[in-house]
């Protein structure tokens, strides 16, 4: 086995360039020169014990093995999961909660409760950021129901009443050693998100708590 690695490290791979593994599947012209080979070893050639190895085989086992990388992890605010040096998104309506992460040689799937919330054709780059428009589009929907509720950051970033006109109580009182701010700060999918801090936060987190749980 190590020799043949050998050859394929030395006689086959110098030079070009492949995808994925179903594109370096397509090279196998290579194949019949090199099952030509006289052998040193054996004395004979691979093409001429190709039907003395197949006879030897043993039957394949009743189940197939589970191949590929599988995880689980809690999804964050930022809806991306990194797999094997990779961001792919997940649906943003199971922010916060537990996903099952499949990765084979073609595509990597995540599950939630055994449901589907991800699934992405698997990247063979590496530092890569994979996004679903849907998953986007659900994100934009959850910030704007967020923004436009009794209370939320919309009516929270009009005036008070103790500063102009405008709706009394919908600001919340801030304490001087809790200003309310936001900031930028580095996501998971190597972009920039917005984050709060103080009271803000806290609320914002307890609705997208309440919305996203299971009804």
């Amino acid at each position: 086995m190590e020799r043949a690695n050998q050859y394929l490290q030395t006689s086959f791979l110098p030079g070009r360039v492949f995808t994925s593994p179903a594109d370096f599947n397509t090279h196998r012209g290579w194949l019949p020169r090199a099952n030509q080979r006289l052998l040193r070893r054996t004395g004979t050639r691979p093409a001429l014990r190709v039907g003395d190895d197949t006879a030897a085989m043993m039957a394949l086992p009743p189940m197939a093995p589970r191949v590929g990388m599988s995880d689980r992890v809690r999804l964050g605010r930022d809806y991306y999961v990194r797999v094997l040096g990779n961001d792919y998104s997940v649906d943003p309506t199971v922010i916060g909660r537990l996903v099952d992460i499949t990765a084979g040689l073609t595509t990597v799937t995540v599950f939630c409760a055994g449901q589907l919330v991800a699934a992405h054709q698997r990247c063979w780059d590496t530092r890569r950021t994979i996004t679903d428009p849907t998953h986007v589009a659900n994100a934009a929907q959850l910030r704007q129901a967020y923004r436009s509720r009794p209370g939320g950051r919309a009516d929270s970033d009009r005036p008070s009443a103790g500063r102009g006109p405008g709706p009394v109580g919908l600001r919340r009182p801030v304490r001087p050693h809790q200003p309310r701010h936001r900031h930028e700060c580095q996501s998971a999918s190597g972009g920039r998100a917005m984050s709060t801090t103080g009271k803000d936060l806290g609320g914002e987190v307890a609705f997208l708590a309440r919305e996203l749980r299971p009804r």
